[in-house]
């Protein structure tokens, strides 16, 4: 699976001893499967942070981009 984080994340994995940590800072990477298994990557992925990729190509990676940014606009609250 194909991931675009925006902040780094520490995933446990199914096992002991098994961990995978994002990149962070807009970096596109390869994650593994399992780590759609837990709740964190569901948070992540409601807040923008992580997005999924269809792929690794330039396309993909603009759409993610614009997937992040509405999701960032759509958590902002306005203050009165």
């Amino acid at each position: 699976m194909v991931i675009l984080s925006k902040k780094r994340f520490g995933f446990k994995g199914p096992s002991p001893g098994v961990f995978f940590t994002t990149l962070g800072g807009m970096a596109i990477e390869t994650a593994p499967d399992w780590i759609k298994d837990t709740w964190l990557y569901d948070l992540a992925v409601a807040d923008g942070d992580i997005v999924e990729l269809k792929d690794n190509s330039g396309d993909a990676q603009v759409e993610a981009a614009v997937a992040s940014a509405k999701a960032a606009r759509s958590r902002k609250v306005v203050a009165k």
